[in-house]
This record gives structure tokens, sequence and C-alpha cells, in this order.
């Protein structure tokens, strides 16, 4: 931050040096007091074991229904180390956090002085600087201009391409707009989300639950930054033949955790401490479109080998509400035409949803962010609309808006549906299905991942997959290959399993092929090219793998 002189600042130095050099003095050494107040992260010891967990009875059913037992991330940080820190006048108390056991705290003690004052901690750390990366936006749409007959036809208007372009027509006819499904939403604002029209449905329905504005420590999130109105708008927004969300039947939680007009690690606490007071109502699912990058050669930054997954706090943050039974989408950034080019975080996390941009033609736009991580995983995952993506603006006007902000939250609502057609599913495995079938699978790489998602798809997919046992002893489908095959299919497995049926289906779950035996060639020349799956019975067992014919 640079220090700006106003005439009123001149004017208010030079009243101190008439009254008195003692006052210049003064000044300038509460001045230098607050520049040198630090932020750290403090590390505490073990949580007592006889706290409850910060869990609501829906957080704790969720667990449940995806078999996930509680543990001590669980259970809220020590009370009496709270109060001794509280104690002390010289650390102010920014936050807490559960799934770290961690404090958010600053001072102008020294590192020293705090870890001699705190002998029990289990480490201090100094956070990075964040640096947010912004979408473009450009009004070139509006309500009263003439749809085009297809678009009217299914009741998507402005929003066809978008959700037609990742299959979302299949989930919908079917009756699954996200009812009864949580979606969190983390932004620098929502301006106006409580007074335009195409919101009216989930305010008047109640589905808008909560709001908190962490930055600012209240209630109201609407009068801040726009950018998350423009997000929430291609899930949530809802006026009949003019635009339909992705999820226009979810409930959702909106959270503020971060400010425009700083760069400062306090947005990466709030986005952790938003996690978990989410995690706490029971969410299902989290959507971020705040990417993060710190690729200027600033001092403490993060560089391109901390993205990992594992060293931003915001990354490790999201790994862990997945570890939790949340589905986490976060946009994997636009920096594919600057000079860093990778993708942000959290988008390096495991086991989420970073989502990339194509274009209606699905190109791959030029902006959005590639891998991969440092660690070699494939990165982004999924692929949906990002450019020219049909929005509303804080006018309540339909406009469009380039970003992968707004492809990642299609793929929420995307995630949405497919939570409430499969709510048994655990959250890791909706995910997997989502790479598994989106339209580069065979082949994925750093610049579409496993590209297109398609709802439809993974729809199929999990339909298979939810009569696989969890606890077969074995894998009955040693391998299948080739994979692409173009006229034999080989099926391996253990001797023990080789008189199993084996069921080959099709992306609609349309059952093609059937017979019995494996460690055989099956002939597929009668097939035509696209994705499928195999499916091997035995008993009570179950294996489902997928395949590609040419």
């Amino acid at each position: 931050m640079g220090i700006h002189l106003t005439s009123a600042g001149i004017q208010r130095v030079s009243y101190f040096a008439i009254t008195g050099l003692g006052y210049v003095l003064m000044f300038f050494f509460f001045q230098l007091q607050s520049l040198h107040a630090e932020k750290y992260v403090l590390y505490l010891d073990a949580k007592p074991t006889a706290s409850l967990p910060a869990l609501s009875i829906r957080s704790i059913e969720r667990r449940k229904q995806q078999d996930i037992a509680l543990d001590a991330l669980d259970l809220p940080v020590s009370a009496t180390r709270i109060q001794e820190i509280l104690a002390n006048a010289n650390i102010r108390l920014l936050g807490q956090s559960r799934w770290l056991n961690a404090v958010w705290i600053e001072t102008q003690l020294s590192a020293d002085a705090i870890r001699i004052l705190f002998p029990w901690h289990q480490g201090l750390e100094t956070p990075k600087l964040l640096k947010r990366i912004h979408s473009s936006y450009s009004d070139n749409k509006n309500s009263d201009l003439a749809l085009a007959a297809n678009a009217i036809s299914n009741d998507y208007g402005f929003a066809a391409q978008q959700n037609n372009q990742i299959g979302m027509a299949c989930m919908h006819n079917q009756g699954y707009r996200g009812e009864n499904v949580i979606i969190s939403v983390f932004d620098s604002g929502f301006r106006n989300v409580d007074q335009i029209t195409a919101f009216d449905s989930m305010r008047l329905q109640n589905r808008l639950l909560y709001t908190r504005d962490f930055v600012d420590n209240e209630s109201n999130v609407f009068d801040d930054d726009s950018h998350g109105t423009l997000v929430l708008s291609t899930m949530a927004a809802r006026r009949p033949l003019l635009y339909s969300g992705s999820a226009w039947k979810a409930s959702y939680i909106l959270a503020r955790t971060e400010t425009i007009f700083s760069e400062t690690p306090a947005e990466e606490f709030n986005w952790l401490m938003a996690m978990e007071w989410v995690d706490s109502i029971g969410t299902d699912i989290i959507q971020s479109s705040l990417g993060y990058n710190s690729f200027d050669g600033g001092m403490g930054n993060y560089v391109y080998n901390d993205l990992d997954g594992r060293t931003s706090i915001i990354s490790r943050a999201a790994a862990t509400a997945v570890s939790r039974g949340i589905m986490v989408v976060v946009s994997a950034g636009n920096e594919g035409s600057n000079s860093w080019g990778y993708i942000t975080v959290p988008a390096d996390a495991d086991s989420i949803l970073a989502v990339g941009s194509v274009a209606f033609d699905g190109e791959r736009s030029g902006f959005s962010s590639y891998g991969p991580t440092p660690d070699g995983r494939i990165k982004p995952d999924v692929m949906a609309t990002g450019e020219g993506t049909s929005v509303f603006s804080t006018s309540g006007a339909i406009s469009s808006s380039n970003g992968t902000s707004f492809s990642a939250p299609l793929i929420a609502g995307l995630t949405a549906c497919l939570r409430q057609a499969h709510p048994q599913v655990p959250a890791w495995i909706v995910m997997d299905a989502v790479r598994k079938t989106a339209n580069k699978a065979s082949q994925p790489d750093n610049l579409y991942g496993y590209g297109i998602a398609n709802a439809c798809a993974a729809d199929s997919m999990l339909q298979l997959l939810t009569n696989v046992r969890t606890d077969a002893v074995d894998v009955l489908l040693g391998s299948v290959y080739p994979n692409p095959a173009s006229d034999v299919l080989n099926l391996q497995a253990h001797p023990s399993y080789s008189d199993a049926n084996w069921f080959i289906y099709n992306t609609e779950g349309r059952l093609m092929m059937q017979g019995s035996g494996l460690n055989q060639a099956i002939s597929v020349q009668g097939l035509s090219s696209g994705l499928y799956w195999i499916q091997v019975a035995y008993g009570t067992q179950y294996d489902v793998q997928q395949w590609v014919k040419e």
C-alpha cells in the first residue's frame, strides 16, 4: 500500500508542527506503530476431547449419508486458549479455525515474543499475500432483445447456450433443478441481489438461507461489490422464457470473504472461516469464483511451486471440505493469456473441481488458466461457458461476461442437480463422475482438463455406480483394453471371476450389449463411436469401468 498525502493530510502535519515538535513526533510514532502491526496464524495445541462437534444436525446427517465419521476437525478450538489470547491487550483476535486448530491474530509483538508468551503453541505462520483475479464484464445484451425460437423452446432464454453446452436439460427435464441442495457462494459482494426480480423466487420461497460479510463482520452482503451478483445469477436466477440458472431451485448461502479495495492475507483466512461456517450449517456445495495468484514478485507471495494443493491455506481448506462430504467448485483462473498462464489458488487443491472456460463453439478461451500443478496433476478439471456467459447485472438487465468466474458456477449448478438425483453418493464420487464423463475424459490435458462437462453422461454413470458395493473384497475388472477400442475390447480379471456377467451401457444409461465370461475379447464393431461403461456383476459384487469406442 502506498502512502498518499492529501491537502488535508499536509494541513494536519502543519498543525502539529505549529503546536510543537512533541505532537509531530507523537503523530509519526503512532503511524509507525500501525505500520509495524503484523498478522499471524497461531497454531494451538490439542483440542479438549470432551467438547461437542461444532456442527448442525443437517451437517451431521450429510456426513452419515456419505458414511464419513466425525473426527477432531469437527471439534471447536479450545475456549481456554482463546481466553488466554483475549486477555493480552497487545493482541487482537481476528478469527479462529477448527480445521487448522489455529487462530488469526494481529499484533505489534514480534514472532519470538508470541512464541514465548504462548509456550504451548504448535507453530506460527505469516500468511502470504494474495492477489485477486478479476473477470471482465460488459453490458452487451438487454432484457428487451428478441429471443431466438430455439432459446424459448426449452425455457432457458438467454441462458440456453451455456446450459445446453453442459447438458443441463437432461437433468432439468427429469425434475432435478437443485431442490433441497444447499450451495454456498463466496465472493466479494452481491450488490442488489435483494432487489433484482430474477432472484424473486429464491427470496420468496425462502431459499436464500443465510448471508454473512466476513470483511465487515455483518450480515448485509448486498451493498458491496457486484461480482457475486453476476456469479450467482448463472445458478440461481429465474425468469420464465427469459433466463434459467443451472440450479435455480437450489437453496443458497452467500458469504462475502474479500474486499476489492485491498489485497491482504486476511482474505485467505476469511475464506477458511466461511468454509467452516457453511460446513457447520450443512452445505452440500461450495462455489467460489475468487481465484487468487501472487506471481508479481511481491515479498512473501506464493510462487508456482506452492501450487501443490497443500501450501496455501485456502487450498488446504478446500481439500478439507471435500473430506467433510462437501463438493467444492472453483474458477481455474484468468491467467491463460498473460505471462503467468497457470491456474490460481485454490484451483490447485486436490479432489475439487477447478473449472476453465470455453466459448459457445467449445474452443478454449485464451484467458483460461492452464496446468499442470507442480506435482503433475491435470488442471483444470473440466470446462464450461466462460466467454460471453449470460448473467444478470446489478440493474436487473441481462448482460454477458467473460471469465472462469462464470463457467465455475454453471458447473456448481450441475453438481447440485446431480446431488439431488443421487443423494447417497459421496461428494468425491459425484465430482469424479463429472470428470470422467467430460468430452475429453479419454485423453485429458492441461488446457481443457477432462473437457466440457456433460450432466446427462455424469448422471448415467452415477446411476450405474449406485449399484457398486463399496465393501467388495476385490476389483472384478483388472483391466479393459485397448482404451480407446476400435473393433475388439478385451476384458481381463482374476480367474476367480472368469464367469462373471458383463453389461455395456452408453452415456444415456441404455444397455447396448451383454454377455458372460471375462478374460475374453468382445467384438464392439457394431457400436458407434463414443463413451461407454462396462459393468461386471459377480454375485453381490459389482465393478464399473469407462471406455471409449473409436
